[in-house]
């Protein structure tokens, strides 16, 4: 993997959750093992594996949402954790996240317009009016309407509301998005449009991708990098190219083998 001018990097991270007690004795969860990567700046690193591969808990202590039981995260070659309020303030908002279910993302009693402007009014000095303005200019941003403004997410579609969703998670100018299965709950037909929207976000503002997801048919079309994990391990990287094309471990190719054909006429024989 080209790991030229990576904007966060990871180093040798462990995270255990205590488990139950079990005959006197408590049972914790190894949930990562000594994982260290980088995200080159701009680029998209898909992190891929199946359910309980460490994936999701990796994304969280990307940015800082979990803290690890070892190891350390940098962004821009600064340590996560540490240092004052001010400066966790102005990481908080350079390092956000997309859920996989938009509708469990917003709070249902919370006009869209609201759940908008109030990530900025958290995290910026701006004005009433600025923050609307700015609220309505990320709406048209993700293909919504300055009419959906006053709605209430049970009002909008599930792919609306991770636009919404989405359109949150930018307004604050971050510099790095972890989307932990961001299109997985989708209508594949829905899946794509957000694919694609996410494409022209990351074009249009600079933005650099951490991409979570068990299917391999979205990393090929998102990633540029790709990180396949098991049991919370790291067991391949390199270029989407590279991985899809010549997969190294047995465990790539047979996630690969997995994948569902569309046209099996036009795939080689597995």
């Amino acid at each position: 993997m080209s790991l030229v001018d990576p904007i966060l990097e990871c180093e040798s991270l462990v995270k255990t959750y205590k488990g139950p007690w079990s005959k006197g004795k408590r049972r914790n969860v190894d949930a990562l093992h000594d994982v260290s990567l980088q995200v080159r700046a701009g680029a998209t690193l898909g992190i891929v594996g199946e359910s309980g591969s460490g994936k999701s808990t990796l994304g969280r202590l990307l940015i800082n949402l979990e803290t690890p039981t070892s190891g350390s995260v940098r962004f821009r070659g600064r340590e996560l954790r540490g240092g004052g309020r001010r400066e966790a303030l102005e990481m908080r908002k350079q390092l956000q996240i997309v859920f996989q279910d938009p509708y469990e993302s917003l709070n249902p009693r919370l006009r869209v317009g609201d759940a908008l402007t109030e990530a900025l009014e958290i995290q910026t000095r701006m004005t009433r009016r600025e923050r609307r303005a700015k609220a309505l200019d990320f709406l048209a941003r993700v293909g919504l309407s300055a009419e959906d403004f006053a709605k209430f997410p049970h009002q909008f579609s599930g792919g609306q509301r991770q636009r919404v969703c989405i359109a949150r998670a930018l307004i604050v100018d971050p510099a790095l998005v972890v989307c932990d299965e961001a299109v997985s709950a989708l209508d594949v037909s829905i899946q794509a449009s957000i694919l694609e929207l996410l494409g022209e976000l990351q074009r249009d503002l600079g933005l650099t991708y951490v991409f979570i997801s068990h299917d391999l048919g979205v990393i090929k079309n998102i990633a540029d990098d790709v990180v396949v994990m098991q049991s919370g391990r790291v067991v391949e990287r390199g270029t989407v190219n590279q991985i899809f094309a010549s997969p190294q471990t047995d465990y790539t190719r047979e996630l690969l083998d997995a994948a569902p054909i569309v046209d099996p006429h036009s795939t080689r024989y597995r």
